[in-house]
């Protein structure tokens, strides 16, 4: 036996792998006789699998030493080839840690390891310290940290497989059922069976639900829109679902519940069970696939009926833990229910975009390429591509927005999807702004959108002259008044080619005049190329010759083109630049005071459903008078509340201080209640914290052992600062070491404040020279630029800082995050932000009867990068420094936890604790923000030795 053999299988013993030295040494009789290049691969392999449990700086160790003791030409003989095995080098040497009999080296290596973000492996490390110092508590305490995150973890990136494959699996059975429903068509069965499912009115608008908006609060919402009785999912939706169960405010009325929905879901399954009698002798390849799903949808009703079934509906605690048990078996029935619409649907292309969206979003950025190229993707945008482009030649404005604009989701820098979207949209809201006869005006002002009579009530053409001119002076770059003149025209063009507008413009339906205006049109855009020089004073011109074509023609009113025109080319500069016509000025000073009056009510509402009370803000008239969360209001001032829209119900709740609003309130197991509220200020507090320790105060201490802060802003006001520093001192008395600042789903707001938040974390004295202690900087054409500069010293400069941030959070939430990863004072953990690095203005129109709010600068970072992004661009926002993606499930999953967490409500300790566990667990992305704050806290008080070892965390 060869010397390295057996030095190698001593090698295995002393790093404790008892069995695998056995393995080895047997493999090694078995393969010998195969030649030793052979054998020379399978000990490589083995050394890498799973078979053999080494970490990876444990396995490249085991290998230098292998190398140094196998004798030269070992890896061949007479009947072999040399091999070569390539091996990438290890940043560090790798000895120390595979081999070191000094445990303490060991757990420094694992330290290092782990807070470089390769968790498994540092576990290793840990592991082998472990086993050696048996009795070092804190390298004990190591192993549980990191063995629980990564077994989450592990979970985690099962289930993202799970979700992306069964989204994927979604895809296929739309496009399945929209290629071969005509054979059920052919023997006229497709109709019946889609009412049996949808029911009459929902069954030609199937597609209007579900996949492509954002999460819906049950799997009912997730199916369909509220269809006709009589079919499966109006029988469904007569069930009830774990937040009714959780609201449920005594044992008489989750008993209703949990009735009602028994009846239902049997319902439900009797529809089903007709649905399949439907098709009984149809045996075609539809019908077959049919079967199947109905077949797995079958079983998902009995296991949510059997959930129902076990739940002890006579205790709180009873009812809490039945909807826990309910929840998980919700989403599963949802995915059922959306697998059986497709089947259905008339336009099943449009729920097989939406599980595309959801697919892609189960991808890292860098992986979304990937998932472009594989075939059912490609197979899916080419047949809805040209269908839509078929859509919009036959003027289905509707079925062509509702392609393109998920097209344009699953590919934001496509110009093609992009233009044709904005076009099909062009249309949709010209029918629904012109198109409506004067009887189907809302009887009641208050009660849908304005018609356009209101909307374009005041507006002239001296006012788009007016905002034209402003481009010329503020606008962050040089206009492109070619492209802006090509957008107005456009926007006309789709205004003259829409024909529902001949409703409130009787001179379109002469369609020789209409046609000449169209030409008219046609003629500036096909002359525009021979134009050497558009500019400012050209855009003008234009709006003049379309005016007066009109006038000439089909006589639309000068102030709808003028509105239409300015949209048009105001699109084409950037989504936050607008007009805010005269009709609208009142509502958008109210909107930028940052004041609102009301009751302080945060509400809810399904179509057809009295308003529902989500939760009544702290403090508030609403909360002051006893309104709980789950409460339903039937009326509003003495209008029911289910045949408004919700902002309709919004416009009658709010009002002036000291005015009052007549409630009518429904309360399960209750009698109705009238209830007078006096509508009053309201403050709504942007900084929160963990969790409301006593059902009202907010408790900011997330780990009192590890003495970690959690504190979350909602947006960025004038009162965040002076929240911020009321939390800080807070957790500063309770001795706090390390804090996690959580920004995902926050929208942004003031500059200023953004500044003084980032502010309160930096310490001016070591700032990094790069920085030149600014915070953040403006730049704009015309404004040169402005910047916002650190202090000495902020309330919390010094202490292990993380921040929070994902794909929503936006602006002021960028501005701080990108600061403190520039000053490399925090660790940024999450998902890309949004990119929404542009400053707005607002600028009066027309002596002050409109506005023009126009995108005036970028912000910039403290290192000088632009936080904007513009189309084509592959960095924008704040790249976080360990990435951690969570799948749309997932966050609908700690969404709903935290949102009935926040909720003001009586205290239930033992509840709390259960709640705020399931939050941790669900919340990967805080989780992993823990985890690392506790291993840098080990980094600091040197728990572990690391002399010689560089674990400084860096941004990658």
């Amino acid at each position: 036996m060869p010397a390295a053999v057996w030095n190698y299988s001593h090698l295995l013993l002393a790093c404790g792998y008892n069995k695998d030295s056995y393995n080895l040494l047997s493999d090694y009789f078995l393969l010998r006789k195969r030649g030793a290049k052979e054998f020379w691969e399978t000990l490589v392999k083995s050394i890498f699998s799973e078979k053999v449990r080494v970490s990876v700086a444990g396995s490249l160790s085991i290998l230098a030493v292998l190398a140094m003791v196998l004798p030269a030409g070992f890896a061949q003989d007479a009947t072999s080839e040399p091999v070569t095995v390539a091996i990438a080098s290890p940043a560090t040497q790798p000895g120390a840690a595979g081999q070191s009999a000094d445990p303490a080296k060991t757990a420094a290596e694992g330290l290092k390891l782990a807070l470089a973000g390769d968790y498994k492996a540092g576990l290793g490390e840990f592991k082998l310290a472990a086993k050696a110092d048996p009795d070092n508590t804190s390298v004990q305490s190591a192993v549980k940290l990191l063995e629980s995150y990564t077994d989450l973890m592990g979970k985690a990136q099962a289930q993202r497989t799970a979700e992306y494959n069964t989204a994927v699996e979604q895809v296929r059975r739309c496009m399945f059922a929209y290629e071969k429903m005509p054979q059920l068509a052919q023997a006229g069965l497709d109709k019946k069976l889609r009412t049996k499912i949808l029911g009459e009115s929902s069954a030609a608008a199937t597609a209007t639900s579900g996949p492509a908006s954002k999460p819906a609060s049950s799997p009912a919402t997730a199916a369909a829109t509220k269809p006709d009785n009589g079919s499966l999912i109006a029988a469904f939706n007569r069930s009830s679902n774990s937040e009714l169960l959780l609201s449920a405010s005594d044992a008489e009325s989750a008993a209703k519940l949990k009735d009602n929905s028994s009846a239902a879901m049997k319902d439900a399954a009797d529809d089903l069970k007709e649905s399949l009698e439907i098709i009984k002798d149809n045996n075609s390849e539809f019908a077959t696939a049919y079967r199947q799903v109905a077949a797995k949808l079958d079983k998902q009703f009995a296991a949510y009926s059997d959930a129902w079934k076990n739940i002890d509906t006579s205790t709180d605690a009873g009812r809490q833990e039945g909807a826990r048990r309910l929840k998980n078996t919700e989403d599963d029935l949802a995915d059922a229910l959306i697998e059986l619409e497709s089947m259905v649907s008339e336009k099943p292309w449009l729920l097989a975009l939406g599980q595309a969206r959801v697919a892609v979003q189960m991808a890292s950025l860098k992986d979304r390429d990937k998932v472009n190229q594989e075939d059912w993707y490609k197979q899916l945008v080419d047949t809805v591509s040209k269908l839509g482009q078929d859509y919009l030649d036959n003027g289905k404005w509707s079925d062509a927005l509702g392609i393109f604009a998920n097209l344009q989701e699953l590919e934001p820098d496509n110009e093609t999807y992009k233009n044709s979207s904005r076009i099909a949209q062009r249309h949709v809201r010209v029918m629904r702004l012109y198109g409506q006869k004067a009887s189907s005006q809302p009887t009641e002002p208050d009660d849908a959108e304005p018609n356009w009579k209101e909307l374009v009530s005041g507006v002239d053409v001296k006012m788009v002259r007016d905002a034209i001119s402003k481009l010329e002076e503020k606008y962050v770059t040089p206009p492109d008044y070619r492209k802006l003149a090509k957008g107005a025209l456009t926007a006309i063009k789709v205004l003259a080619q829409t024909p529902e507008a001949a409703i409130a413009f009787p001179g379109m339906a002469d369609q020789t005049k209409q046609k000449q205006f169209v030409d008219a049109i046609d003629s500036m855009l096909d002359d525009m190329p021979n134009k050497q020089r558009i500019d400012d004073m050209e855009l003008q011109l234009y709006l003049n010759s379309v005016v007066r074509e009109s006038e000439r023609t089909v006589k639309i009113p000068a102030n709808v083109l003028s509105v239409e025109f300015t949209d048009g080319f105001l699109e084409e500069l950037d989504k936050f630049s607008n007009m805010i016509w005269p009709y609208e000025v009142a509502e958008f000073s109210k909107s930028i005071t940052g004041k609102f009056f009301g009751v302080g009510i945060q509400i809810g509402k399904e179509p057809g459903e009295p308003l529902k009370v989500v939760a009544p803000l702290e403090d508030s008239p609403a909360y002051k008078a006893g309104i709980k969360s789950g409460d339903l209001i039937i009326s509003v001032d003495g209008q029911k509340t289910d045949v408004l829209t919700v902002d309709a119900l919004v416009k009658r709740i709010t009002g002036a201080r000291g005015t009052k609003v007549a409630l009518v309130v429904k309360r399960p197991g209750q009698p109705l209640m009238d209830i007078t509220l006096v509508r009053d200020e309201i403050k709504i507090r942007t900084v929160k914290g963990w969790q409301r320790a006593d059902g009202s105060d907010w408790d900011y201490m997330i780990d009192p052992v590890a003495k970690i802060g959690y504190i979350r802003i909602s947006q960025f006001t004038e009162q965040t600062t002076k929240e911020l520093q009321s939390a800080i001192a807070d957790l500063k008395k309770q001795g706090v070491r390390s804090m996690i600042l959580d920004l995902r789903f926050n929208p942004g707001g003031m500059l200023r404040e953004a500044g003084t938040v980032a502010d309160e974390f930096l310490d001016l004295a070591i700032a990094p020279d790069k920085t030149k202690g600014r915070i953040v900087f403006t730049r704009g054409r015309q404004s040169g630029e402005q910047e916002i500069d650190a202090s000495p010293k902020g309330t919390f400069a010094s202490g292990d800082l993380v921040v929070l941030v994902n794909q929503y959070s936006a602006s002021a939430a960028e501005i701080v995050s990108g600061a403190l990863k520039d000053w490399k004072r925090a660790l940024v953990i999450g998902q890309r932000t949004y990119g929404k690095g542009s400053v707005q203005e607002v600028r009066d129109i027309g002596q002050r009867k409109a506005e023009l709010k126009l995108t005036t600068a970028y912000y910039y970072l403290p290192l000088g990068r632009c936080l904007h992004r513009k189309n084509g661009d592959k960095e924008w926002g704040v790249d976080p420094d360990i990435d951690v993606l969570l799948t749309p499930r997932q966050t609908k999953r700690w969404l709903e936890i935290r949102r009935k967490t926040d909720l003001l409500q009586e205290f239930d300790p033992a509840q709390l604790k259960k709640d705020m566990a399931d939050q941790l667990n669900a919340d990967i992305q805080l989780n992993t923000a823990v985890m690392m704050l506790k291993l840098m806290q080990m980094q600091e008080d040197k728990l572990v030795a690391w002399e010689g070892h560089d674990t400084t965390i860096k941004s990658r």
